[in-house]
């Protein structure tokens, strides 16, 4: 049988667009299509898949017999009003587009409406914010197997968690969708900041915007994306005589300028990893200030902080700079004063100490533990073990924060990128990991795991295990008591060493305790 790829409730969302065509489609099933038709030939930003929402009712028994004629909604939704028939027609135009970007998305606001969701073959349901603890409709979505997106227009934070809850519970591929149930929705009121805090909240989840802002505003969907969102919705509209535009629905013009902001902001975001451009290197090279003799400086000579000053520009190549001369180079030959120092031809710096490559390490695990929201009080020790010496510490080693050590141990590990710690075994302590950040890739006994945040794995006295990191990993080593001297090293050469030979130990971060 094939093996086939299942998307991830992540995956599954990540970029999509999502235009409401409500009840702009005013009753008239031919101006429906023809809004699906003009807006099915705009740029859209690449990488996104486009959704057309319909909204779906069975008015003759959605709408109890006495309710009030003329209540604003009673009167929209009948004077709006599509059959069953037309409705499926008019999903079907959708689904019939030539076109793989376009998919058909239905909002069913009763259960009759679900039946024809899923006869209508949507690809999408979307929960709106009045139907978010509307337990019997939910069910019966949840029982549709549609994806969904839910909308938290309006909702307290246990509304939301309640909603998460169920939905969860009943095993539906969902994602949440923020925004303000107010039509228009002044900026200023928009909130944008909660896209972060649901992230935070439920990490696992797909986390969009659903904009009511005015339609000119297209700066809003920037914030939007700044802060995560991977979702986008806005409402869709073809103004006519009879057709009137509403105050938060799009003409095709508008919406395309919408979509060309969306495709700026993504190019802005494109990338959160620092590139190293040959252009900057090249610019901030010539902007650097050069290392010059302060006097002249005779063969042999070891080089004093009084021996040399900075000054801009750089004049020879190969040059040091006031960022790479070092105090205690040896003079090679003489140097006049006011003569560059260059490295290898005047100059020679002296042998780096070995603390230096963990002095350079523990910013980078610092980073780390503050990326993962790990917070240290004062009290607890560092071991960086360096099973290949110091200097090959970021290849060979892991950093120990130990926090804990009674019958029970607890210690904070830290893995930096493409670090690996060799295969060894314990033979008194057995002790379970759990990734807090990043993944780490263990392999125990023969056997090969790759752990992501929350996992766990328990490893037993006299069992080997190894483990690294690709991109870096904080986890947590829960474990019985921690005896010194309690490892053995599959690598005799490491196995040969003592406990000070291959392990720096100190307190805090180490602040002038390494030799």
């Amino acid at each position: 049988m094939e093996n086939k790829y299942i998307e991830t409730e992540q995956d599954y969302f990540k970029k999509i667009i999502v235009l409401d065509i409500a009840n702009n489609h005013f009753g008239n099933l031919s101006h429906g299509k023809e809004i699906i038709n003009v807006f099915s030939k705009l740029k859209y930003p690449k990488g996104y898949k486009v959704y057309f929402k319909l909204q779906f009712r069975n008015l003759d028994t959605f709408i109890h017999i006495e309710a009030p004629k003329d209540s604003h909604y009673i009167k929209r939704f009948n004077s709006t009003k599509l059959t069953k028939n037309q409705i499926l027609e008019l999903s079907n135009s959708i689904k019939e587009i030539d076109n793989q970007l376009f998919g058909l998305m239905v909002t069913p606001f009763d259960e009759d409406s679900v039946s024809w969701a899923e006869e209508a073959g949507t690809d999408l349901l979307k929960v709106a914010s009045c139907s978010a603890n509307d337990w019997p409709l939910l069910t019966r979505i949840s029982q549709s197997n549609i994806s969904v997106v839910a909308s938290t227009g309006g909702l307290k934070v246990s509304d939301i968690d309640n909603l998460v809850s169920f939905l969860r519970h009943k095993g539906t591929n969902f994602s949440l969708m923020h925004c303000i149930s107010v039509y228009p929705t002044k900026p200023e009121d928009c909130n944008i900041s909660f896209i972060n805090e649901l992230k935070k909240r439920y990490p696992d989840l797909s986390i969009g915007w659903s904009t009511h802002e005015p339609p000119e505003n297209n700066d809003i969907v920037i914030a939007a994306l700044s802060v995560g969102a991977e979702l986008l919705e806005r409402h869709i509209c073809l103004p006519k005589v009879d057709m009137p535009q509403n105050a938060y629905s799009s003409d095709p013009d508008q919406l395309q300028s919408w979509l060309n902001k969306i495709e700026l902001a993504n190019n802005l975001l494109d990338s959160s990893s620092i590139l190293c451009r040959k252009e900057e290197k090249d610019s901030i090279k010539l902007l650097a200030r050069g290392a010059y003799a302060k006097r002249e400086i005779k063969k042999g000579e070891i080089l004093d902080t009084n021996d040399f000053y900075y000054a801009f520009p750089i004049l020879q190549k190969g040059q040091h700079t006031a960022s790479t001369i070092k105090i205690g180079s040896k003079v090679l030959k003489n140097i006049k004063k006011d003569y560059a120092l260059i490295e290898n031809d005047n100059v020679e710096s002296p042998p780096i100490n070995s603390r230096f490559y963990l002095k350079e390490s523990l910013h980078e695990v610092k980073a780390l533990l503050s990326k993962a929201s790990i917070k240290l009080n004062s009290t607890f020790t560092l071991e960086l073990s360096h099973h290949k010496g110091r200097k090959n510490f970021k290849k060979i080693g892991t950093t120990i924060i130990n926090c804990i050590n009674r019958e029970y141990c607890k210690k904070i590990l830290v893995q930096l990128p493409n670090q690996f710690h060799p295969l060894h075994y314990h033979p008194r302590k057995e002790e379970t990991f759990q990734i807090l950040n990043g993944s780490l890739d263990v392999i125990s006994d023969g056997h090969k795991y790759c752990l992501d945040p929350g996992q766990t794995l328990t490893v037993l006295p006299g069992v080997w295990h190894s483990f690294s990191s690709k991109q870096g990993c904080v986890f947590e080593e829960v474990s019985t008591t921690h005896f010194n001297e309690d490892s053995v090293y599959k690598d005799h050469s490491i196995q040969k060493l003592s406990r000070n030979e291959r392990k720096t130990i100190v307190d805090h971060w180490g602040r002038f305790q390494m030799d």
